[in-house]
C-alpha cells in the first residue's frame, strides 16, 4: 500500500510527461546525509515521512483490523532464532529486468525469497515460487486479481489492515496476519483477538511492525522477526529510469505526475510516493541498525542512497555499479 499520507501541492510536472529540467543545485551539493529534496515552485523542500495513516483512511483501516483479526488465521509470532539465508526482497521495479540474473544467482546460492505485491506472479511465471508475499493494502486490490497464482508453498504474510477481499483471494494457503503500526488505535482492537505476550513480566501486547509506508521497507523489520538478519533487495527503485516502464510488468508512469528529486549529488526523476519510500528506508536505518545488513541492486534512487550512506556494504565492483 501507499499507507494513507498526503502528496503536497506538486506543481512541476503533469502526468504522463516528464519534469522540467533542474536547475543548477548549488545549494544543495553539500547535503550528503542521503535526505532527498523535491523541485517545487519555491525550490526544493525536504521529503517529509510518517508510518501513521490520514484520518480519511483511518476508520477504512479500523474496520479492516477488526474483520481480519476476527477470521480465526494465524499471527505473527516473534521467531528469536536467527537465520543465516540472505533474504531477497524483490520489488516489481523496471531495475529487476537487468538484475534478474543476479537474483537467480542467489537463489542458487540458498537465498530465501520475499515478494512484494504483483512481483508474486511475476516470479512465479519466471519458474521462482516465492517462499514469503507480502501486502499492505488498505483499499480493494487495484490491478484485478489480488495473487492470481497462490500456491502451498508461500508463506502470505498479509497486514490486519489490508483490505478483507485480499485475504479472501489467498484462503486456504499458509496465511499469517501481521500488524502493521499505522497509528489509528490499531493496539487496542488488535489486543483484543491477539493475546501474544512475550512474557508474563514485560506486559507486552501483540507485535506492531513499523517501517514506513511501503510493504517493501516495511518487510525489513517484518524478516527481522521472522529470523532473517541478512537482505538484498532487487527492483527497489524509487525512480524512473528513462525510457522504461514504471515497473517490470506493467507502466503506469501515465498516471502520475513526475518530479524532479535530489539525493546525495545525483537527480532523479520519480513521484513523490515513491520517493517517500526512499527516504523511509533511510530512517528506518537509521532508528534500527540491526537492518543494516543490506545491499540494493540496481541503479535508483534507492541503491544510490544506500551506497552512499553505508559503502561498507558493497565490494568495489558493486559501489561502481
Amino acid at each position: 500500500m501507499t499507507a494513507g499520507f498526503s502528496r503536497p501541492d506538486v506543481t512541476q510536472g503533469t502526468e504522463g510527461q516528464n519534469a522540467p529540467p533542474l536547475p543548477p543545485l548549488k545549494p544543495l551539493g553539500d547535503i550528503m546525509d542521503g535526505r532527498l529534496f523535491m523541485m517545487t515552485e519555491n525550490g526544493f523542500r525536504p521529503i517529509e515521512t510518517s508510518d501513521e495513516f490520514e484520518e480519511t483512511q483511518s476508520q477504512d483501516g479500523r474496520d479492516n483490523i477488526r474483520a481480519n483479526c476476527a477470521r480465526g488465521l494465524p499471527f505473527l509470532k516473534w521467531e528469536k532464532q536467527p537465520r543465516m539465508e540472505t533474504l531477497c526482497i524483490v520489488a516489481g521495479g523496471p531495475s529487476l529486468l537487468q538484475t534478474f540474473p543476479l537474483l537467480e544467482k542467489r537463489i542458487a546460492e540458498g537465498a530465501k525469497i520475499f515478494a512484494v505485491n504483483d512481483t508474486h506472479d511475476w516470479l512465479i511465471r519466471r519458474g521462482i515460487v516465492p517462499d514469503y508475499m507480502g501486502c499492505i493494502e488498505v483499499a480493494p486490490w487495484p490491478r484485478g486479481k489480488f495473487c492470481q497464482l497462490p500456491n502451498d508453498h508461500t508463506e502470505y504474510l498479509l497486514a490486519d489492515v489490508g483490505h478483507p477481499t485480499i485475504i479472501d483471494h489467498v484462503l486456504g494457503k499458509n496465511i499469517t496476519i501481521y500488524h502493521p503500526y499505522c497509528g489509528i488505535g490499531e493496539e487496542k482492537i488488535i489486543n483484543e483477538y491477539d493475546k501474544h505476550r512475550e512474557d508474563e513480566a514485560s506486559g507486552l501486547g501483540a507485535l506492531l511492525v513499523a517501517g514506513g509506508e511501503s510493504i517493501t521497507v516495511r518487510a525489513l523489520n517484518l524478516t527481522w522477526l521472522k529470523g532473517f538478519r541478512h537482505w538484498e533487495m532487487f527492483g527497489f527503485d524509487g525512480s524512473f529510469q528513462d525510457n522504461m516502464p514504471s515497473h517490470a510488468y506493467f507502466d503506469e508512469k501515465h498516471k502520475w505526475p513526475i518530479v524532479n528529486f535530489f539525493c546525495a549529488g545525483r537527480s532523479f526523476r520519480s513521484t513523490y510516493y515513491l520517493a517517500r519510500q526512499v527516504d523511509d528506508l533511510r530512517r528506518v536505518l537509521i532508528w534500527n541498525p540491526s537492518l543494516r545488513n543490506l545491499k540494493i541492486h540496481g541503479d535508483g534512487m534507492a541503491a544510490h542512497m544506500h551506497r552512499h550512506l553505508y559503502p561498507d556494504n558493497y565490494d568495489q565492483q558493486e559501489q561502481a555499479a
